[in-house]
């Protein structure tokens, strides 16, 4: 696996990363509090954080199905990709409003694409003129839905005395959320900075802190936001993020539901996904070494021998897009 510069910190900070990891709107007097320490040094601690690039980004979790949209995905394996054309596309995908993710990888595929779609003629639109303009450099392609989407905090961070893990989970039935212009925007602006204070946010808005407060209320009490991340920079830590495909026979509900239980306790498990497609289940896990993460797999199939007929995998060198909202 890619080995990163290990970047220590003393048990403040990584307790102020994990407050903020499930909660990156907690006013700062709070995780003051929390953290043992005073206002001023909370402040200080954080602004360090974000120079040092470790704290990349304070973001919104949008359920997508909320607003009407799957969360489509394609993998590519390349043949005969000049680099210079493999840019090229990239180049193409990152100004594309409905790309949801890129990421770059390395083992089974090489480029994972997500993607928002109202329905799959649009899903299918898009493949198609992809396809048609750089076929000739794919050998392989493959297509999914993620269906439903758990994400976990970063338990690498501080392990807390928590008996159940905390979760945030995405994807289910689509429903359509009538939202008028300022909703859309409001939900953009906390996608990009989750911690942007009321103040101004009225400025960008042109409302009251109350009235943008009752928005932000609503927008959660109709499950259209689920939660505000911290989005950590893990390789600044020495980790890197594999992400594994499972294959199962034989599978009854209850077996999958367990499996799916054992894979939420795994320490440094960060998604599980339910996707339609070839694989019946994904998770992407962080580790720091091949040994650690052999480990893991070794351990889930010896207790899901049963039903864990085979798995695949690949690590997730690069993110050039992590769009946390599908507005068009």
């Amino acid at each position: 696996m890619v080995k990163a510069k290990k970047i220590e910190l003393d048990l403040k900070d990584k307790k102020l990363l994990a407050t903020l990891d499930f909660n990156a709107r907690m006013p700062i007097s709070r995780i003051a509090k929390k953290v043992g320490i005073s206002k001023g040094a909370a402040l200080y601690r954080l602004k360090k954080l974000e120079n040092q690039g470790i704290i990349k980004q304070y973001y919104a979790i949008v359920n997508p199905a909320k607003l009407g949209f799957y969360y489509c995905r394609v993998f590519l394996k390349f043949q005969n990709m000049p680099s210079s054309v493999e840019q090229e596309l990239i180049n193409h995908l990152e100004t594309n409003p409905k790309i949801a993710y890129l990421g770059i990888i390395d083992g089974l595929w090489d480029l994972l694409i997500g993607f928002w779609a109202r329905d799959l003629a649009e899903f299918e639109e898009f493949l198609d003129k992809l396809i048609f303009k750089y076929g000739r450099f794919v050998l392989d392609k493959e297509v999914s839905i993620g269906l439903q989407v758990w994400q976990f905090p970063y338990r690498f961070l501080f392990q807390s005395s928590e008996s159940v893990v905390r979760e945030f989970k995405t994807g289910g039935k689509l429903k359509v959320s009538n939202l008028d212009v300022i909703d859309k925007e409001l939900l953009t602006i906390l996608t990009k900075n989750a911690r942007m204070s009321y103040e101004e946010l009225s400025k960008h808005l042109g409302l009251s802190g109350k009235a943008i407060n009752y928005r932000i209320k609503n927008l959660i009490k109709k499950k259209i936001i689920v939660g505000f991340r911290t989005l950590v920079d893990y390789k600044k830590f020495g980790y890197s993020n594999t992400k594994v495909l499972l294959y199962l026979q034989n599978a009854t509900k209850e077996r999958f539901n367990k499996l799916v239980h054992y894979l939420k306790q795994l320490p440094n498990c960060i998604y599980i996904t339910k996707p339609i497609g070839k694989p019946d289940l994904e998770f992407e896990v962080l580790t720091r070494t091949r040994e650690e993460f052999f480990s893991i797999i070794k351990q889930s199939r010896e207790n899901f021998k049963d039903i864990i007929k085979n798995y695949e995998y690949f690590i997730i060198h690069e993110e050039p897009v992590s769009r946390f909202i599908p507005l068009e």
